[in-house]
């Protein structure tokens, strides 16, 4: 747990040192600027702001990191060799287990990239053949619009009218390309990913990526673990669903976030969400720093 809140972590043996995601801190975490160069695991550098202190909770036991502060990073927080040697790390492949400190033993997934994740879920994602307002009541909807907020048409009109328009409460607030911005009304929280400047504007898959790493940040920031999306997130000749989807399964596999997709038609719905072209395709989009 990390701000008493449950947060995917990630165990990184090939790691020399620990990070975080900087958008996952809140203005009371002090950073102190650093001189040092972070790589990458392709051997490129990567945005670090600098280092800050954070407390961790894995099994009811404390853990106080110094931790590097890094834009973007891939997963929220990176616990590396640094913090598995101070605590005295066990890991039994064998058995998926870690054994910390001589008494601390936590499950964990080992996946093909040498990284080991604490949470095992790769079931959390569905997709489902019906309209995205049939979706259970205790669930948030996920969508794209615009930073000039226009939507009056397709997908998102039709959410304003059922949950109500949020343009008024949006207008209050801070609007940039990428970002995620979640709106309660009538206790339903709808998340606003802002994918383009403007309506007519065609919008950048890796707008699209940075919205989908800020949505699940602010699903955990709101302790909220259940998310429908339409496919229309896609939006008519914008987006390649099939890569929209690969996104949504690199951020959200793995984490206790139910995620439900519908769709109009079935005979999109494959529940195969792995393909090399797709990995691929994902690893080549160019996140802007």
């Amino acid at each position: 747990m990390f701000n008493d809140k449950l947060t995917p972590i990630t165990i990184d043996t090939g790691a020399n040192i620990c990070c975080i995601r900087q958008e996952l801190l809140t203005n009371e975490y002090t950073i102190t600027p650093s001189t040092m160069q972070l790589l990458g695991a392709d051997n490129k550098p990567i945005s670090a702001v600098g280092i800050t202190k954070i407390k961790i909770n894995i099994n009811n036991k404390n853990f106080e990191i110094d931790i590097h502060v890094v834009k973007n990073l891939s997963s929220l927080i990176i616990l590396g060799n640094d913090f598995l040697i101070k605590n005295n790390a066990l890991i039994d492949f064998k058995n998926n287990n870690i054994i910390l400190n001589n008494n601390i033993n936590t499950q964990l997934k080992i996946n093909n990239t040498n990284t080991l994740s604490c949470i095992n879920n790769t079931n959390n994602i569905k997709e489902l053949k019906g309209s995205i307002f049939n979706c259970p009541n205790n669930f948030a909807i996920a969508h794209c619009i615009s930073a000039d907020l226009k939507m009056n048409k397709g997908i998102t009109n039709l959410i304003c009218k059922v949950y109500g328009d949020t343009s008024p409460q949006l207008a209050l607030q801070k609007i940039n390309v990428g970002n995620t911005i979640p709106i309660n009304n009538d206790n339903k929280t709808i998340f606003h990913l802002i994918t383009k400047q403007l309506y007519y504007h065609k919008p950048k898959y890796e707008d699209l990526k940075a919205s989908v790493d800020n949505l699940k940040l602010e699903a955990i920031r709101l302790n909220i673990f259940k998310i429908a999306i339409p496919t229309q997130i896609s939006g008519p000749h914008e987006f390649s669903w099939p890569i929209i989807k690969q996104l949504i399964y690199s951020e959200f596999e793995n984490t206790n976030i139910e995620i439900y997709i519908y769709h109009k038609d079935e005979k999109n719905i494959t529940q195969n969400w792995k393909s090399k072209e797709h990995t691929e395709i994902i690893n080549n989009i160019h996140t802007f720093f």
